[in-house]
């Protein structure tokens, strides 16, 4: 995935060995990129990484993905609500319902979340490969 170039850069310190992505290691990447964006369940250290990197996308696909996303924490939130008894009182059900509570919350603030990047993207903000 990664090619050794031929060249060492010595300008700042130590000797360092330049590399690059080959085909197939940018495939990998964006393929990472692209899952880690519009997945629900993603860990927060690579969800977190892909937004750094979600510059390296088009505004309308990155636009594109987080909106699969902000779909995706909507049905999870959904699923667990569909499960639960109208009025139901969580604090009622001692650790089970913290769990619960703890899924209902997570599924909220990452909708909340994933929506505000959205409308961030949508009035320009950060610069976007393609952008002008």
């Amino acid at each position: 995935m990664l090619r050794e170039g031929g060249a060492e850069n010595s300008a700042a310190g130590p000797p360092k060995t330049e590399y690059e992505l080959t085909e197939g290691g940018e495939e990998a990447f964006f393929g990472l990129l692209r899952d880690a964006l519009c997945s629900h369940d993603q860990r927060l250290d690579l969800l977190g990484a892909a937004v750094g990197f979600i510059d390296e996308l088009s505004r309308p696909e990155a636009l594109d993905l987080l909106r699969i996303r902000a779909q995706a924490m909507e049905q999870w939130k959904e699923s667990i609500v569909s499960h639960l008894p109208p009025d139901v009182d969580l604090r009622a059900w001692g650790p089970v319902g913290e769990v619960i509570g703890l899924w209902l919350h997570t599924a909220e603030s990452r909708y909340e979340w994933t929506n505000g990047l959205i409308a961030r993207l949508e009035k320009g903000a950060h610069r976007m490969k393609g952008d002008p």
